[in-house]
């Protein structure tokens, strides 16, 4: 089976150079800052252009700590296309662990993260993967999105410390919705990470 993958896509399995991660990290940081945009009860949305490269900056910062510099790279050469897998990591006690896997495609068009369901891609229609993550799909997903759970991790891990503190206040700060956040842990502890 390798042997077909390398003679038929020019497959290799390896792990992402710092570059590779450092652009992977900088893709999710930019498209947590798009997303927070839409929201109108984000705190950040009225940043003015320093405010927000330092938005951004922290984002990245936080993203690199989750993902742990570790992210497999699958390469189709064949069809100039790569997937970016990596894990948001986190210990939720003694001998517990919440591990969620997430992918990032990258072709010469650009990035997209991609979606739980997208299990099966078709590599000769890449402009068609690549298109609008808004077109995968309409109304509410079948489960949470990266951003979702990058900031449920980061609200668990803040409450670690403030257990006692309002959770709208707490949410707001981390630029997630109660009602998100809720809804994520709801998922989560469906799929027995939690």
């Amino acid at each position: 089976m390798k042997d077909d993958f390398k003679k038929n896509y020019d497959f290799e399995l390896r792990l992402a150079s710092e570059t590779e991660i450092m652009s992977l990290v900088g893709y999710l940081a930019r498209k947590n800052w798009e997303r927070s945009q839409k929201n109108e009860n984000d705190i950040e949305l009225y940043a003015n252009e320093p405010e927000t490269l330092d938005i951004i900056a922290k984002e990245e910062k936080i993203i690199l700590d989750l993902i742990k510099n570790k992210v497999l790279v699958q390469d189709y050469k064949k069809y100039n296309a790569s997937i970016f897998v990596y894990n948001y990591i986190r210990e939720q006690s003694k001998g517990v662990i919440a591990t969620i896997t997430l992918r990032v495609i990258k072709t010469k068009e650009g990035m997209r993260s991609l979606d739980h369901e997208e299990v099966i891609l078709d590599l000769k229609n890449l402009k068609k993967i690549m298109q609008d993550e808004k077109l995968h799909g309409k109304g509410r997903p079948k489960g949470p999105g990266q951003r979702a759970f990058q900031k449920t991790i980061e609200v668990d891990k803040y409450l670690e410390d403030n257990p006692k503190k309002d959770m709208e206040d707490i949410c707001k700060k981390f630029g997630i919705s109660k009602s998100t956040y809720y809804r994520t842990k709801l998922w989560l502890k469906g799929k027995a990470v939690l």
